[in-house]
């Protein structure tokens, strides 16, 4: 990861990383006070809502208890009950009177029933009734026939076959002036008023509701947020379970239409009902995932903002940084003229004034090396070409020597003039060598694409010629081409093969693999042997001028090959090492820089 990504995330971490914190905080506290407002005001609305619904039905009881009382509906009830008399003029104008100045004017009055009914006390049968479909009608078997002969009594919520439709009924016992029984007057409640009691204030939002539930799981109050389930829907929710089972309290729990809600419930045990208050949870929740969201736009809008502040921030330490590597790489590539323009006075600026002060210490002492190094090699040079002519002189008369003279010499004189004979062939051989290496460091390079394969495969071909008693087998593998000078590189791999086939000299069959590895900025080409190998704790000494790892007798050779190996490659900008062990062969790698 580059530094200005890693400046830029590090700035919107220390950012954001607090901000989050404290949002997530926030949330979590905003939700928990939400919850507890929630369960508060379920509760609270829930036991207002039972309140008033106790309310309205005692009021109902007192309000038909006093109804009852009326000396009136007492004398009007004594003359409907009495047998034989519904088809006397007396009978008829009872009932006419005590329906239409009495029942009816209560219900149209707002009283809360919307049917009031009188029965008589021995069978329960209807003797006068606002609904004139019921008169006449016996309910014997109905409670609230039964405890109305007793006293006041409610009849909780049943659905009437007969009407074909929900009821709560209340009765209570009409007597006369001695407290005998009279007749039994009825009520049935209108359950929209005790509906619109649940519905009504309390801070009504888009799906807070109360409702009833009789212990059948009926609702017995219209749902606003399903219309038509009074009486209707059975309710088997939690809530619903555990207020039917006589428990109160505040849940979470899926509602009767399948939405998650958080529910208070309580048990009205005098009339037999749940009452359940509830709300959405998403709807009760809903402002604190508008403070999340907020908060996570916020958060957004703050990560880009800090982002560009880090980019530029981060563009004023890397800026300086690129000129630097910039120039750290021209000063690699041996341009020791380049220097860095970093105009601050924080550290970087110190970097870059130490980094031109050593650019000018390294270019003078390049300067003094390449004058020392120019006239070292004049005088490697010089040397080794005077010591050329006494060399040829001392071979040559050695050789007149042993012509003309062989004869009165005897063997032993003669083994020492060959040996002179061999010993300055042999530093001939040296010398050829060091003239070799000394002009390569003033020779110049001709770069261009050079065919690696083809350059291996000459080289090979050259030292089968050279090596051509032996029996040798070759590998070529892919050689890719490379940028750099193709007789150089000609000679790295003659000296390589042509070291690769003396040292399996002692091999029945040499085998030799030449091959490659392609890595990012640089190819490595590789020349490995079946030979003798080498110990790795000698490998330093390898590519040295005069340097062997093996003694003269058993493998011929100066010791400059490899290190006129080395120094081609290193012209090149390439690096050089080798692998190997003993008796398990060798191999040795150069590696070249990929240039455009």
């Amino acid at each position: 990861m580059k530094l200005t990504a890693k400046l830029t995330l590090l700035f919107v971490l220390l950012t954001t990383l607090p901000l989050s914190l404290v949002g997530y905080l926030a949330f979590t506290n905003g939700q928990r006070t939400i919850h507890q407002n929630t369960v508060s005001l379920l509760v609270s609305i829930n036991n207002l809502k039972k309140a008033n619904f106790i309310d309205w039905i005692e009021n109902k009881k007192d309000r038909l208890s006093l109804f009852a009382k009326r000396p009136l509906i007492v004398e009007f009830s004594r003359i409907l009950v009495s047998p034989g008399n519904k088809n006397t003029v007396e009978w008829q104008n009872a009932s006419r009177k005590v329906t239409d100045e009495h029942f009816k004017v209560s219900i149209e009055g707002g009283g809360g029933f919307f049917e009031l009914m009188i029965l008589r006390p021995g069978d329960g049968m209807i003797v006068s009734s606002t609904d004139e479909r019921n008169k006449f009608k016996y309910r014997e078997d109905q409670p609230f026939f039964k405890k109305g002969r007793e006293g006041t009594y409610v009849q909780n919520a049943y659905y009437s076959l007969s009407m074909g439709q929900a009821l709560v009924t209340v009765s209570t016992p009409i007597k006369d002036e001695k407290g005998n029984l009279v007749a039994v007057l009825a009520g049935n409640l209108n359950l929209d008023e005790i509906t619109s009691i649940m519905m009504q204030g309390s801070g009504l939002t888009r799906t807070k509701e109360t409702y009833l539930v009789n212990k059948f799981n009926f609702m017995i109050t219209e749902s606003r947020l399903k219309p038509g389930s009074l009486m209707r829907r059975a309710i088997y929710t939690e809530g619903a379970k555990k207020a039917l089972s006589g428990k109160s309290g505040v849940d979470q729990y899926t509602d009767y239409r399948g939405e998650q809600v958080f529910g208070a419930y309580s048990w009205l045990p005098e009339y037999e009902l749940a009452i359940l208050t509830e709300i959405d949870v998403s709807e009760a929740i809903a402002p604190v995932l508008a403070f999340r969201n907020r908060m996570i736009t916020i958060l957004i809008l703050v990560i880009l903002l800090v982002a560009l502040i880090g980019i530029a921030v981060s563009r004023t330490i890397t800026g300086p940084i690129r000129k630097l590597m910039t120039g750290i790489e021209e000063f690699g590539r041996g341009v020791l003229d380049k220097r860095i323009d970093v105009p601050s006075a924080d550290e970087i600026g110190q970097l870059a004034d130490t980094f031109n002060r050593m650019a000018d210490e390294r270019k003078r002492v390049e300067e003094e090396l390449q004058k020392i190094n120019k006239e070292l090699e004049g005088f490697s040079y010089s040397v080794s070409h005077d010591l050329r002519a006494p060399l040829r002189a001392v071979s040559g008369f050695s050789n007149v020597v042993l012509e003309d003279y062989g004869d009165q010499l005897d063997d032993e004189g003669k083994r020492y003039l060959n040996l002179i004979v061999k010993n300055t062939s042999k530093m001939g051989n040296l010398i050829d060598d060091l003239l070799k290496f000394s002009r390569m460091g003033r020779t110049d390079m001709a770069f261009s694409t050079v065919d690696m394969k083809k350059v291996a495969m000459s080289a090979c071909k050259d030292m089968k010629l050279v090596y051509d008693d032996r029996e040798i087998e070759m590998s070529l593998n892919s050689l890719p081409s490379i940028r750099g000078d193709s007789k150089l590189l000609h000679q790295v791999f003659s000296n390589l093969i042509s070291n690769a086939m003396k040292y399996t000299e002692r091999e029945e069959v040499g085998k030799i693999e030449i091959g490659s590895k392609i890595l990012k900025d640089y190819v490595t080409y590789f020349v490995k042997d079946n030979g003798v190998g080498f110990d790795m704790k000698y490998v330093h000494k390898l590519f040295g001028v005069f340097q062997r790892l093996h003694s003269e007798k058993d493998f011929e050779g100066t010791g400059v090959g490899l290190a006129l190996v080395q120094k081609i490659i290193h012209r090149h900008g390439g690096n050089v090492w080798a692998e190997g062990k003993v008796n398990e062969g060798a191999t040795f790698f150069f590696s070249l820089p990929v240039k455009e």
